[in-house]
């Protein structure tokens, strides 16, 4: 992982707004992670299912074989943290803040950096941080969310597809491919 200077990435805004959105999704939903009273089967459970959409995050990226931005540049909500008044009691937060800062931007390089990804899907999941995966070179963003959902952003859908698709396959999951268009979801 190295430092990067925001007038080095490539983004427009305007990759939000595809008509066209795939995105990742699966029966088990947790809005913001599991609740704090949460038994420890409960939190077997979300860490089994973030476990799997990291899984199929990193076969994304190590197939694209390109750096990946993390930066607030490209983050739709333009940060890369939460703010919550006792955010930092959480032990997944604090890991995540001891790679990235949240006024810095970051490329990282995959085979070397997948471990990163971890601690993204679960602050993501659990409503800590909001960073989004920017690969700049094929214009996709990977944007895992507070939902449980993997948005996926791009407008050639074509080479990241089949990818997600042997993903699933490969990682036996309960997670599919979703497709939203319109207002409307087509599966």
């Amino acid at each position: 992982m190295k430092l990067i200077r925001k007038d080095e990435i490539n983004f427009n805004r305007d990759l939000f707004h595809v008509k066209e959105l795939y995105y990742l999704s699966c029966s088990c939903y947790w809005d913001g992670g599991y609740d704090k009273d949460a038994t420890l089967s409960e939190k077997a459970k979300f860490y089994s299912i973030a476990s799997q959409y990291s899984e199929i995050i990193k076969d994304i990226l190590i197939s694209f074989s390109e750096p990946v931005i993390i930066s607030s540049v490209c983050s739709e909500n333009e940060r890369l943290f939460e703010k919550w008044k006792d955010i930092d009691k959480h032990d997944s937060y604090n890991n995540l803040i001891s790679c990235f800062h949240k006024k810095k931007s970051y490329m990282l390089d995959f085979p070397n950096d997948i471990e990163y990804i971890d601690y993204i899907v679960e602050n993501n999941f659990r409503y800590l941080s909001c960073i989004d995966l920017f690969l700049q070179q094929s214009n996709i963003i990977i944007q895992p969310t507070c939902h449980t959902e993997v948005f996926i952003y791009s407008y050639d859908y074509s080479r990241i597809i089949p990818i997600v698709k042997d993903g699933l396959i490969k990682h036996g999951s309960s997670i599919e491919i979703k497709k939203y268009y319109n207002n409307n979801i087509i599966i």
